[in-house]
């Protein structure tokens, strides 16, 4: 995702990464910072209490917070199942961003 969308993130006032940190990933958001850093990208890192499964609706709300005037994020998909079921991130974020959302899959 941030490969994809560096030329967009290149070229952003501030860049601010959104983390719940709630899975431990390798490819955390610390490690995004540092991969920025290293490339003269400043970046902030606030972090939120993921609620539940979905957390689409807190990544629109911290986007807010932060007053982005975009959102770039993953689309990865659930199996059919689960995104029947609770939806998705992507698709709460589709369906309820009120700003300009890059998805990268």
């Amino acid at each position: 995702t941030v490969g994809l969308a560096m030329p967009i993130i290149a070229n952003a006032e501030c860049v601010t990464i959104v983390s719940s940190n709630s899975t431990d990933h390798p490819a955390g958001s610390d490690e995004l910072q540092r991969h920025l850093d290293s490339r003269g990208i400043h970046s902030a890192i606030p972090r939120f209490e993921a609620r539940g499964p979905v957390v689409g609706d807190l990544l629109l709300a911290e986007s807010s917070s932060a007053d982005a005037d975009m959102l770039v994020m993953g689309a990865c998909h659930e199996s059919y199942e689960r995104e029947s079921i609770l939806g998705g991130n992507s698709q709460v974020v589709v369906a309820e961003a009120d700003l300009p959302v890059v998805l990268v899959h």
